[in-house]
């Protein structure tokens, strides 16, 4: 796949609520793809890439990371 459809795959996965799953012939190779992209822009600094656990070497997920501001509220 090219950057620009990686690109799009990451902007696709930011406008999710729960990320998604892409399927690659290498996923350590998408995944380090991924990583040069999202330096290219600000907000996509939000997502994280995980190796999916039951297909490492064909899947990867991008999700958000989870925020470092949020605080579970009291009871």
């Amino acid at each position: 796949m090219t950057d620009f459809g990686n690109l799009e795959l990451l902007y696709k996965a930011l406008a999710s609520p729960s990320g998604i799953i892409v399927r690659a012939i290498d996923a350590q190779k998408t995944k380090a793809a991924f990583y040069i992209l999202r330096k290219t822009a600000e907000e996509l600094k939000v997502l994280s890439f995980i190796t999916s656990p039951s297909a490492p070497h064909t899947e990867l997920w991008i999700v958000r990371k989870p925020s470092e501001t949020f605080n579970a509220p009291e009871e």
